[in-house]
C-alpha cells in the first residue's frame, strides 16, 4: 500500500512537470528558460477577439531568452498577428513582426542584452487558426571579439587596387579577450567567411582573383560558437589599361572579333541596353585548337520580349545552342544565363550571338 501511494504521487509529479513544460500566452510574465510556448488557444486554435501581452524572461542570471518557432499559423497580419519587442514591456526594439500568417515558421529570436522578450497578439472578430509552438531556450550573451587580418602577407590597405586577373592571398586569426567567461571561444570552433564580392570561401586563409574590371566589397564574416559575429569590410577596385594589361571590352554591336581574353558586353555597358535592337557578333578564339568560352557573372533582360539566341559557329547557320538552364525556346532572357558558362563545340572554336529587343522596356543587360 505505501509502495502504491509513493507510485502515484511521483507519477502526479511527471504529469506536473510535463504539463509545465506547455506555456500558454495570457498576460503577464515568467521567467524560464525551457519548454513550448503556445499561443493563447494552447493546443487549439486560438479565439477571435483576443489581446494578450505576455513577457518572457530568461531564468538563467546572464543569459538571453531565445523562443524558435517550430509551427505559425494565423490569419494574414490585417486581422491576426503577433509582436515581439526586446525588454520588459513593449517601449524596446521590435524584433519581429506584426507576423500574420505564417510569417515566422522556422524563426528564432533571441534577446539582445535585457534577457526579456515581450510578446504582443491581437485577433479580431472572425476566423483564427491554429496558432503557434515555439521552443524556448536560454543562450549566452556575446562575448566581444575581433579578427587579426592580413593581406597577401601584411597589412590591409584602406582599398584594394588590383589589376584583372591579380591574385590576393588574405588570412584571418580570432582575438577572444572574453574568452570562458560564459562560453568558450577559439578559431576551431568558430567560422571564417570570405566574401570577394565575386566569390565565397569558408576558411581562415583564402585566395581569389577578379576577372572583370570594377569595384567590388571584400567582407570577412567571423561567427563564433555561440552564433555572435564579427565583421570587416574592404573596398576593392579592378582596372584593366594603365599600369595593368591592356582593357579588352567588347560589346555585342561591336565587329567580330578574334580573342581569348575580355569582358563580353551588352550595348549598354554597365547601363541598360536600348530599345529595338537587333545586333550579331561572332567571337572566335586567337590561336588554333582553342574554343571560345564565356561565362555570364551577369544576365538580366526583359522576360518576355528580349533575347539572345547563340550558335555553336562562326555564323547564325551553325547551330543552335539548346538547353541551358533548362530552356526549350532556345530564346535566351529574363536571367535564364545568370551564371551560366557557354564554350563552343564547333571545329572552329567560335560562338555567334544573336540579340534583339523590342520597342519597349529595357533592363541592365549581361557582362560575360
Amino acid at each position: 500500500m505505501k509502495l502504491k501511494v509513493i507510485l502515484n504521487i511521483f507519477l502526479s509529479l511527471i504529469g506536473f512537470v510535463a504539463l509545465s513544460q506547455n506555456i500558454i500566452m495570457t498576460n503577464g510574465s515568467q521567467s524560464v528558460c525551457s519548454g513550448t510556448f503556445l499561443d493563447p488557444g494552447g493546443t487549439s486554435n486560438y479565439a477571435n477577439s483576443s489581446d494578450y501581452t505576455m513577457t518572457l524572461c530568461s531564468s538563467t542570471p546572464g543569459q538571453e531568452i531565445s523562443v524558435e518557432f517550430t509551427t505559425f499559423t494565423l490569419e494574414s497580419v490585417t486581422w491576426d498577428h503577433l509582436t515581439i519587442y526586446e525588454g520588459s514591456g513593449t517601449t524596446g526594439t521590435i524584433l519581429a513582426g506584426p507576423a500574420g500568417s505564417s510569417t515566422l515558421q522556422g524563426a528564432v529570436v533571441t534577446s539582445t542584452g535585457s534577457g526579456c522578450l515581450t510578446f504582443v497578439f491581437h485577433s479580431d472578430g472572425s476566423v483564427n487558426y491554429a496558432g503557434w509552438e515555439a521552443q524556448i531556450s536560454c543562450v549566452s550573451a556575446c562575448q566581444a571579439f575581433n579578427a587579426t587580418t592580413t593581406y597577401n602577407t601584411g597589412a590591409f590597405p584602406a582599398t584594394i587596387n588590383l589589376c584583372t586577373g591579380e591574385q590576393i592571398d588574405v588570412t584571418a586569426v580570432g582575438n577572444y579577450p572574453n574568452n570562458n567567461i560564459d562560453y568558450n571561444q577559439d578559431d576551431a570552433s568558430s567560422t571564417f567567411t570570405w566574401d570577394f564580392g565575386n566569390n565565397t570561401v569558408v576558411a581562415q586563409n583564402a585566395s581569389n582573383s577578379y576577372g572583370v574590371q570594377g569595384n567590388y566589397t571584400l567582407t570577412l564574416t567571423v561567427e563564433d560558437v555561440n552564433g555572435c559575429t564579427y565583421v570587416e569590410t574592404y573596398p576593392v577596385t579592378v582596372t584593366c589599361g594603365g599600369a595593368c594589361s591592356p582593357c579588352t571590352d567588347i560589346q555585342v554591336d561591336d565587329p567580330d572579333a578574334n580573342t581569348c581574353t575580355g569582358t563580353f558586353w551588352d550595348t549598354g555597358m554597365g547601363s541598360d541596353y536600348t530599345n529595338s535592337e537587333n545586333q550579331q557578333i561572332t567571337l572566335c578564339p586567337d590561336g588554333p585548337g582553342q574554343a571560345v568560352n564565356v561565362n555570364f557573372i551577369e544576365f538580366n533582360t526583359e522576360s518576355c520580349c528580349d533575347h539572345m539566341i547563340i550558335y555553336d559557329g562562326n555564323s547564325t547557320a551553325s547551330p543552335m545552342i539548346t538547353g541551358i538552364n533548362g530552356e526549350t525556346d532556345n530564346n535566351y532572357e529574363g536571367t535564364d544565363l545568370l551564371g551560366q558558362t557557354v564554350t563552343s563545340t564547333s571545329g572552329d572554336g567560335c560562338l555567334t550571338f544573336a540579340w534583339t529587343s523590342d520597342a519597349s522596356v529595357v533592363a541592365s543587360g549581361w557582362l560575360g
